[in-house]
């Protein structure tokens, strides 16, 4: 018996989960702030270098008039040199000495700006790159600083899932949670740069350690049917969190007030922490069984069910456990085993492949919303909201034309959408036509998930999707670098996106289709699934076989019988 078995008693998503995965999904919410904030806190505005000539001239003194004040100021200001890419308005300056040289000479020299910038705050009241002056030679920063957030993420992939096997799941959540508001609350009052992106890379290695852990409990607390929509459902509470960012960006324009509070409300969440359970399969990896059946108990008990004798007795549990161990595979694998076979790299590969050009594209477009020509905050708030609508395409369609099919046509459509950007002026047409893209790169992300933990074999299936969650960061930490080489040629991005995306979606045809097909249990098992359709053919002519047998039988006794719908 596995323990996969106590859920046809207790329950597979009953009252008792909803409600804990109903507070569960919450702490997605900052996640989806933090994760995106970079876009508001590092917000590019118009700028120009500082004169104390300029800056102290006074129109009045010379009788001139508000508009021929404006005129001749506008004048003092190096306009862009049209003939390079160089933005000499921003970074260069008239070198005027004096009053007099203000009306005694029309050709000023042009020399690098050294006595600071002056910024348009209209929109923005504060940013860091006006704070720290991240413009010409430290333009580049901002971009670093959204890398260096996503190597937090990466590094909270790895060690809060070591942390988790070890600890226990609750606990790291809540560990994160705390971290996550320490760490957010003190990035708001950075003395300089390289503070403020230390903070980033702890808010990014905290915040993915409680998405983590919320799914990981979410999918462990749950039967095998409704994971696939726990699995889902999660990320419509990250776009939640992304469409309240942009709410709390337009009411609150300084840079370190948005911080701040974006990172103290997450207190709120430890409200849930008596409701939460530890997840009861890792309380049995840990032989901590007494915890394990208080906490069966207590869900039978909220979804009005029974918990069989097996699972409430502690001891009973023990012994249940360990033969089902004996009947197992007690081998230790490694991620060595994903490449020692041909079929199983190829397929390794191709999702890794597939995790890193999702996770890109992904935050490449996030990020890149100001950059549409529309309201920043409009823009942002549309990018989240059409990740609604996408969560629940990926629910109708994942179970029906099923996984690989899927991932390709909104890839390859997503990429087509990238591409038809290059052609579009900045203005609500390219916003049309990049949420296109927004759209179909979120469905493909929520889907791949799936798709990939169906893919692996049961014995590396956690190392496979470990390894594919470390492709999916090194594309989040390339995705701002990427968005930075834009003020080379401005459609660089989206033609990157556009190849990127369409070719892992083309790719991803040659994985197996893995809906209602019997998954690989052994390493065996993975090799041969999907080569030469061998496996797919030998479990659908089995599901076949049953399925005519039980029809034959059906019309015996003269009743109806409802085919086999096979392992999902």
């Amino acid at each position: 018996m596995k323990f996969d078995d106590v859920f046809k008693s207790i329950g597979e998503f009953g009252a008792y989960q909803k409600r804990a995965y109903a507070l569960l999904v919450l702490t997605a919410i900052p996640v989806g702030i933090h994760f995106l904030a970079q876009v508001f806190l590092a917000a590019e505005t118009d700028h120009w270098c500082t004169n104390a000539v300029i800056d102290a001239f006074n129109c009045s003194e010379y009788g001139l008039s508000e508009n021929s004040c404006k005129n001749l100021t506008n004048s003092l200001i190096v306009k862009d040199n049209t003939d390079t890419t160089e933005q000499e308005r921003n970074c260069k300056s008239y070198q005027i000495e004096s009053e007099d040289d203000v009306f005694g000479n029309t050709s000023w020299p042009v020399v690098d700006c050294t006595t600071g910038w002056k910024y348009d705050t209209s929109q923005y009241h504060s940013t860091i790159i006006q704070e720290w002056n991240l413009v010409c030679k430290d333009s580049h920063k901002p971009a670093t600083a959204a890398s260096v957030m996503f190597g937090g993420v990466l590094l909270g992939s790895i060690l809060c899932g070591t942390f988790a096997d070890q600890i226990g799941r609750k606990k790291v959540l809540f560990i994160c949670l705390s971290l996550a508001t320490l760490t957010g609350s003190l990035a708001s009052f950075s003395p300089n740069f390289w503070f403020y992106c230390l903070m980033r890379f702890c808010i990014g290695a905290t915040c993915m350690g409680t998405y983590l852990m919320a799914f990981v409990i979410s999918t462990e607390i749950v039967g095998p049917k409704p994971r696939t929509f726990t699995g889902i459902t999660i990320e419509m509470f990250f776009a939640i969190g992304y469409m309240l960012l942009a709410l709390l960006s337009y009411l609150i324009r300084s840079w370190r007030n948005l911080q701040l509070v974006s990172s103290v409300p997450i207190l709120l969440t430890f409200i849930i922490f008596p409701f939460v359970p530890e997840s009861p399969r890792w309380l049995i990896t840990q032989k901590r069984y007494k915890e394990a059946t208080d906490i069966l108990k207590k869900m039978a008990k909220g979804n009005g069910r029974e918990l069989p004798s097996e699972f409430s007795d502690p001891d009973e549990l023990e012994k249940t456990m360990m033969k089902s161990e004996e009947e197992g595979d007690m081998k230790r694998h490694t991620i060595v085993d994903l490449f020692r076979t041909p079929n199983l790299r190829k397929k390794s590969l191709n999702l890794f492949y597939n995790w890193m050009v999702n996770s890109l594209v992904y935050y490449g477009l996030s990020l890149g919303t100001s950059n549409m020509g529309v309201n920043d905050y409009l823009a942002m708030f549309v990018s989240g909201a059409v990740e609604l609508p996408a969560v629940v395409f990926c629910l109708l369609t994942a179970s029906r034309f099923g996984r690989g099919r899927t991932i390709s046509f909104v890839m390859i459509v997503g990429g087509l959408a990238c591409f038809a950007t290059v052609f579009l002026e900045k203005g609500p047409a390219l916003m049309s036509v990049a949420m296109i893209g927004k759209f179909c790169i979120t469905a493909s992300f929520a889907i791949i998930y799936i798709f990939a933990a169906e893919q692996f074999p049961t014995p590396v299936r956690g190392v496979g999707i470990g390894c594919c969650s470390v492709a999916a960061r090194i594309g989040g930490i390339m995705a701002p670098q990427i968005l930075y080489f834009g003020s080379l040629w401005k459609p660089l991005p989206y033609v990157v996106f556009s190849v990127m995306s369409v070719s892992a979606g083309v790719l991803v045809l040659l994985l197996p289709e893995t809906l209602n097909v019997q998954l690989p249990e052994s390493i065996e098992d993975g090799e041969n699934f999907g080569k030469n359709n061998s496996s797919t053919l030998k479990f659908w002519k089995r599901n076949r076989e049953v399925d005519d047998k039980a029809t034959e039988d059906a019309h015996a006794l003269n009743t109806t019988y409802k085919p086999a719908d096979g392992v999902i």
